[in-house]
């Protein structure tokens, strides 16, 4: 019977463990999962959707198939629509990115 523990050498086992485990799990995280700091001007306004929005469906009849692929000159057309609404200091939109943006809200 000498070899059992106490009550509270039980707890202070199991409060170590626990520690490790959380430091084991802390030290496991990549990088890669790290908080993104994205530039000033990259997250895009409501105003700038809602222009991006409203180019694309002026040009609906433009896209492929109506699948909603839309041919280069009109993001191109797009990104003009979009340039007025940008916030002030910050680059205008380019086709490529009006593209992307697309593809990221066309689906919701």
């Amino acid at each position: 019977m000498a070899d059992r523990f106490e009550h509270s050498d039980l707890r202070r086992i199991w409060a170590a463990l626990a520690s490790l485990l959380v430091l084991a799990i802390q030290s496991s995280v990549p990088l890669s999962m790290a908080p993104r700091n994205n530039p000033p001007g990259s997250r895009w306004l409501l105003a700038e959707e809602e222009a991006l929005v409203r180019c694309l469906h002026e040009h609906r009849a433009e896209a492929s198939g109506g699948s909603g692929n839309f041919k280069q000159q009109v993001f191109n057309k797009a990104a003009a629509a979009v340039a007025p609404h940008c916030k002030d200091g910050s680059p205008a939109r380019t086709a490529a990115q009006c593209k992307t943006k697309w593809k990221a809200v066309c689906c919701i």
